[in-house]
């Protein structure tokens, strides 16, 4: 009998912290980061009857109304967004509009502008 032949995956642009993070668990499990890789598909998909699915809104969303989480789905999909992306666009053009920024974002001139340093 012949070997099996198996698929191959190729994965880019990894966000480094989890790269970092993958390499480092491979290592304390003594795995090759191939290896781990394939441990940590094969184990997510045995241990879920049904396979990869994002989290129901209900779970996520629990503590918002329906209504809210309705419309921030229709929201979403319109603009091929998460429901969590759209609740962080919707926050964000929220507080620019009331003139509250996150200080890390903008440039010292800005800030001084924005009378947030002095």
């Amino acid at each position: 009998m012949g070997a099996q032949s198996m698929a191959k995956i190729q994965c880019r642009n990894i966000d480094e912290d989890v790269y970092e993070a993958v390499v480092n668990e491979a290592r304390r499990q003594e795995r090759t980061l191939e290896g781990h890789i394939r441990f940590l598909l094969k184990d997510w998909y045995d241990n879920n009857s049904e396979g990869f699915r994002p989290p129901k809104d209900d779970e996520q969303f629990g503590w918002l109304p329906k209504w809210i989480i309705n419309e921030l789905r229709i929201s979403a999909e319109k603009g091929f967004r998460s429901p969590q992306h759209e609740i962080i666009r919707r926050l964000t053009t929220s507080f620019n509009e009331e003139n509250i920024y996150d200080p890390a974002m903008l440039s010292q001139e800005e800030l001084l502008k924005k009378n947030l340093v002095s």
